[in-house]
C-alpha cells in the first residue's frame, strides 16, 4: 500500500527504478501473520508478502522470491512498442491501475491482455438464462457476484471440490445422496475459524462456509436440517435449468484437460439445450491466455497463479465481458 499518491506518481515516473530494493527496506510493524515492510524511497509498504513464520524483523529470508515476483509484475505492467518507448498500461495483475497524467510521463496504446488461441472467448459472449459455478472453490462464485451474473446461489457455491471427476460423477448421478448426513465428517475449520469444514467423503466435496461454529460442534451438526433444505432447493433449481434453459453458462476452476473433457461430455448428456462451459486454471504466465481444445461449447482460459483472490478482477471482467443474463 502507498501512504500518498505522490509516492505512486514518482514510482511510475521512475519506471519502478530501485523499487523494493533490499537496502531501501525497513520493517515497520506486523499485519496479521506478516511483517509490514516499507520501501522508504517511495513510501510504499508491503503488507502481506513477508510471513512471520519464515522471516524475522532483522532477516527477511523470503526476500529473493519476493523480489523475483515483484520484478515479474513490473515487467508485466510495462510494455514496449516498436520504437522502444515505454508505455504505461493497465495492470492485469490488478495491483495498480493508476493513470498518472502529468508532463513527462509517456502514454501510448493500452496493451492487450489476451493471447494464445485468440477468438476462443467470442464463443462465450451472449445471453444466458442462468449461470452456475461448478466449484473448485469459492472464487468462481465470488467473480460471478462481482460481475452481476449470480442472481441466485447454486448447490456448489462455497464448496471445495479438488477432484473434477467427482463433479462429473455428481452431475451424472443427479446429486444422488449428496451431503446426506450419514456420509459427512468434520475435517477442520475454514480460514477464519468461523465455520466447520464438513466433507462428503463419497464425492470428496467439502462444505466450507455452511456450518457456523456458533451453532454446531464437531460431534453434532445442529444446523444440518436447515443446510440440507437449502441445498436441496438449489439442486432442484440447477436440475430444472438443465432441463428447461435455452442457454446455460457453467464455470469451473481447476482440473486436468482429460477431466474437463469428461465434464463437457456429461453436461452434453444432461443439459437439454445449449450451454457453455468456462474452464479456468492457473497455469498461465501473464494476462488471459485463451486455449482452444477443439470443443465448441468449451471455453478454456489460463490465468497467472499470483493474486488470484484479490488481484485478478480486471481479468475476470475481461473474460466475462459481453456475457449477459436474460431477463
Amino acid at each position: 500500500m502507498s501512504d500518498t499518491l505522490s509516492g505512486v506518481n514518482r514510482l511510475l515516473e521512475n519506471r519502478f527504478a530501485g523499487f523494493m530494493d533490499l537496502p531501501n527496506l525497513s520493517v515497520v510493524g506486523t499485519s496479521q501473520l506478516n511483517y509490514m515492510v516499507r520501501d522508504i524511497a517511495y513510501n510504499v509498504i508491503s503488507v502481506h508478502d513477508f510471513p512471520q513464520e519464515r522471516n524475522t524483523s532483522a532477516d527477511l529470508a523470503t526476500y529473493p522470491e519476493f523480489k523475483e515476483k515483484i520484478d515479474r509484475r513490473i515487467e508485466r505492467f510495462f510494455c514496449k512498442n516498436t520504437d522502444g518507448q515505454a508505455q504505461l498500461v493497465r495492470s492485469y495483475a490488478g495491483n495498480l491501475i493508476t493513470r498518472v497524467i502529468r508532463t513527462g510521463v509517456p502514454f501510448l496504446k493500452e496493451c492487450p491482455c489476451r493471447k494464445g488461441e485468440v477468438g476462443v472467448l467470442e464463443r462465450l459472449q451472449g445471453e444466458y438464462d442462468a449461470v452456475f459455478s461448478l466449484g473448485g472453490h469459492c472464487l468462481p462464485s465470488n467473480q460471478l457476484d462481482k460481475n452481476g451474473l449470480r442472481p441466485y446461489a447454486g448447490p456448489l457455491d462455497w464448496m471445495i471440490s479438488g477432484n473434477l471427476s467427482q463433479i462429473s460423477r455428481l452431475l451424472n448421478e443427479r446429486f444422488a445422496r449428496f451431503m446426506n448426513v450419514e456420509g459427512l465428517r468434520v475435517i477442520g475449520h475454514d480460514y477464519g475459524g468461523h465455520n466447520f469444514l464438513v466433507e462428503d467423503a463419497s464425492y470428496e466435496i467439502t462444505a466450507a462456509h455452511h456450518f457456523p461454529v456458533s451453532q454446531n460442534t464437531s460431534e453434532h451438526l445442529a444446523s444440518y436440517p436447515e443446510f440440507k433444505t437449502t441445498l436441496d432447493r438449489r439442486i432442484a433449481r440447477l436440475l430444472e435449468k438443465f432441463a428447461s434453459a435455452s442457454r446455460l453458462l457453467l464455470v469451473r476452476l481447476g482440473g486436468s484437460r482429460e477431466q474437463v473433457v469428461e465434464l463437457h461430455d456429461v453436461l452434453s448428456q444432461r443439459i437439454t439445450h445449449d450451454f457453455r462451459l468456462l474452464f479456468v486454471d492457473y497455469t498461465g504466465d501473464e494476462g488471459v491466455t485463451e486455449l482452444d481444445w477443439g470443443l465448441n461449447r468449451l471455453v478454456s482460459v489460463a490465468l497467472p497463479p499470483e493474486d488470484i483472490w484479490n488481484g485478478q478482477d480486471e481479468m475476470w471482467r475481461y473474460i466475462l465481458n459481453n456475457v449477459r443474463l436474460h431477463v
